[in-house]
């Protein structure tokens, strides 16, 4: 019998050793474990701060570039998507904008008057007398017609939003110092009580030739 109590109290022992011995390993493994994690962890949020840092860089490298618009210049061929960035930038928070789309652009070229004056061969023209010819054939000093100025292109913009009063006129204000040269077209305005306002507004904007 006391064989049998000795023999248990002895197994209970090893089973105790045994346990805590499978104890210490195992806690070192998870231990080592949790270091490697914790090391990649780091390493990653290290990556992820570079990755941001760059990506505030390129977004700013593109805004930069998207709004080359300044002002008392003309809207450069090209950088027509740039102008919906400087309407957003005007009208801040206080002005939402609603639609915004580009219209069919056209042509316009000022009125001009026509004026003829003879020269003095064509007053006192010599009658059967030849024009002098050169190697080709050709009249000497017969100019060639230039071509017709098609004139300057317009793109019309239009826009429906809603602000307040002082937003919409500080908008107004702005975009005739921010903004390429511009000239408002239309504006239709529906005015409440508690100071907002809105309406449709149609903008031009004159494109410089050969993008100067």
């Amino acid at each position: 019998m006391n064989n049998i109590a000795t023999n248990l109290v002895a197994l209970f022992i090893v089973l105790i050793v045994v346990f805590f011995a499978g104890r210490i390993f195992l806690l070192a493994d998870v231990k080592t474990q949790l270091t490697q994690a914790e090391s990649k962890l780091a390493e990653h949020q290290t990556q992820q701060t570079t990755l941001e840092a760059e990506y505030e860089k390129l977004k700013n490298r593109v805004k930069n570039s998207e709004v080359p618009l300044r002002s008392n210049k003309l809207l450069i061929a090209g950088q027509e998507a740039s102008l919906l960035r400087s309407v957003i930038d005007l009208g801040g928070k206080s002005m939402r904008l609603n639609s915004y789309s580009m219209l069919p652009s056209f042509m316009v070229k000022p009125a001009e008057e026509e004026s003829y004056t003879e020269s003095p061969s064509q007053s006192t023209g010599n009658i059967g007398e030849l024009p002098q010819l050169d190697e080709q054939g050709m009249p000497v000093g017969l100019a060639e017609e230039d071509e017709e100025w098609p004139g300057v292109e317009i793109i019309p913009v239009k826009m429906t939003f809603t602000s307040t009063y002082r937003s919409f006129g500080k908008f107004l204000s702005d975009a005739g110092k921010s903004m390429p040269v511009n000239s408002v077209r239309s504006m239709d305005l529906l005015m409440k009580s508690d100071g907002i306002v809105k309406g449709t507004l149609i903008m031009n904007f004159p494109v410089a030739e050969n993008g100067n």
